[in-house]
């Protein structure tokens, strides 16, 4: 709490805007320090250059006046007999080479300066300029010794202007005193729905109680004038992402969704994430962490696919960014999205009833910017529903359609191809099943909650649904009205 609300510890958050080479540069920490530098060694190059010039203009005059003392009589002579100091000066440049300078330095000279100390004097000065001016000049050669001088001269400044450290840090164990408010709430299993009409809601997972096949479920929040669209299971401190059909991601925590009763509508997303006019949320999926070797698969409509690494998206919070562009494409958007590793297994699913095993080792993952590539190959009028990781080889693919048919298929009846190909049955559908709606990657010891249009949902054991073959048309798993349908489907992943 004190770490919370009082000036114990505080945050500053600095942007590093400055001038370099005359222009406005936002700069990180890297290049603030190598511009720095930089600065200092312009720094001492032009003081040096100064110095060499005062060093070289003061042994000028030396030189001059070494001279003059060398012939001092000769020298003499020659300004009592002149006319004037011009013409002095004249004789003495055209007598000695001098410049005219040396020449005014000479006849500027006092008589002290005739006598043997301070003749010394000016001889020991010539020579301490001329091992300055060689010393200067060497530092202008050497970027290291200018370096040097940078550090010595920070050093100066530290011992100046460093204040010691105020606390002591013990050589104990350093307690964490962070605070978060997720450090309140129970990481509990949840389901966040969505509907046609951008109303969604968080329910607490009991909420819906295990049924047994073929059951018709239980209204769950929806409205005559609104249907479901989606459901997704999630914990209570999972990252809950959300695509867009203008191929936008947003995400925020699970928590941050209102929590409400299975009866209630939810509250409009609208309120939630920053959407335009015409952009609606087309799928939901959660991770439990950003890590580097995590990235999300994107399914479009039409059968593109797109690997995209997480750690692209850690900055889209509720205001979005760019996941992926349809190309002028308005027929086509996200239908589903995966979190995968590098090298997994995937299945793709069409509506029609086809399925695409391909492996993800060969696929590069592409930019914020870039579109896809082709995942598979559609015949004219069918289009992609879903695709998933193959988890194992003891996996099972569960397939749902319109009219609440299911059955699971062993991941092993279909072999890894490449992509873009035309897949392989993964059930037979007809006008009796209605099309593939979702498809989902399942263990035997899995839960999952099927939702339809209407707002029924039915929570059972994945096992309750048989094994069938890949033509199979698959079992009722769901009793739906003449003028409802299936939707979606959420697998519930046990803890461990």
């Amino acid at each position: 709490q004190l770490v919370k609300r009082s000036s114990l510890e505080i945050n500053y958050g600095i942007i590093f805007l400055a001038l370099v080479n005359n222009e406005p540069t936002t700069l990180n920490l890297k290049q603030m320090v190598e511009s720095y530098i930089a600065h200092r060694k312009e720094v001492i190059v032009r003081r040096t250059q100064f110095e060499l010039r005062k060093a070289e203009e003061r042994a000028h005059i030396l030189e001059g006046l070494k001279i003059a003392l060398d012939f001092i009589d000769e020298v003499i002579k020659i300004i009592r007999s002149s006319e004037s100091v011009h013409h002095g000066r004249k004789s003495l440049i055209s007598r000695f080479k001098l410049s005219e300078i040396q020449a005014n330095a000479i006849l500027d000279m006092r008589l002290q300066k005739l006598t043997s100390l301070e003749s010394k004097k000016i001889i020991e000065e010539l020579n301490e300029l001329k091992k300055k001016i060689k010393d200067l000049k060497a530092l202008l050669e050497s970027d290291s010794e200018q370096y040097s001088i940078i550090k010595t001269e920070l050093g100066e400044v530290k011992a100046r202007f460093g204040v010691d450290r105020a606390s002591q840090v013990s050589d104990g164990e350093i307690q964490d005193v962070s605070f978060d408010t997720e450090d309140l709430i129970a990481n509990e299993d949840q389901v966040i729905t969505l509907s046609e009409g951008g109303y969604i809601r968080r329910v607490p997972l009991d909420t819906f109680k295990r049924q047994h096949r073929g059951g018709k479920g239980v209204i769950s929040g929806g409205k005559k004038e609104d249907t479901l669209k989606l459901v997704n299971f999630c914990r209570s401190h999972d990252f809950v992402l959300f695509f867009s059909n203008r191929g936008k991601i947003f995400y925020f925590k699970a928590h941050e969704i209102p929590e409400m009763s299975k009866d209630a509508r939810g509250k409009n997303i609208k309120g939630l994430l920053s959407l335009m006019a015409d952009e609606y949320i087309t799928t939901i999926r959660s991770v439990a962490e950003f890590t580097d070797d995590t990235f999300l698969l994107l399914l479009t409509r039409s059968g593109i696919i797109k690997k995209l690494a997480v750690n692209n998206i850690q900055n889209a919070k509720k205001g979005g960014i760019m996941a992926l562009q349809f190309k002028n494409n308005k027929e086509d958007w996200l239908v589903d999205v995966a979190v995968v590793k590098k090298d997994d297994d995937i299945l793709l699913a069409t509506a029609s009833g086809l399925g695409l095993r391909t492996n993800l080792s060969r696929m590069k993952a592409q930019g914020r910017a870039a579109s896809g590539i082709i995942g598979m190959a559609l015949a004219k009028d069918d289009f992609m529903v879903g695709l998933d990781v193959i988890r194992s080889k003891e996996s099972f693919l569960l397939v749902l359609t319109e009219k609440g048919f299911a059955k699971r298929v062993k991941a092993e009846d279909f072999a890894a191809k490449g992509r873009g190909g035309k897949g392989m049955t993964l059930l037979k559908a007809s006008e009796r099943t209605g099309k593939v709606v979702s498809l989902r990657s399942v263990e035997a010891d899995n839960e999952t909650i099927i939702t339809t249009a209407s707002g029924m949902t039915l929570r059972i054991n994945v096992k309750d649904i048989s094994v069938q073959g890949r033509t199979a048309s698959g079992v009722k798993a769901l009793s739906i009205d003449k003028d409802d349908q299936a939707v979606d489907l959420t697998i519930i992943i046990n803890e461990n």
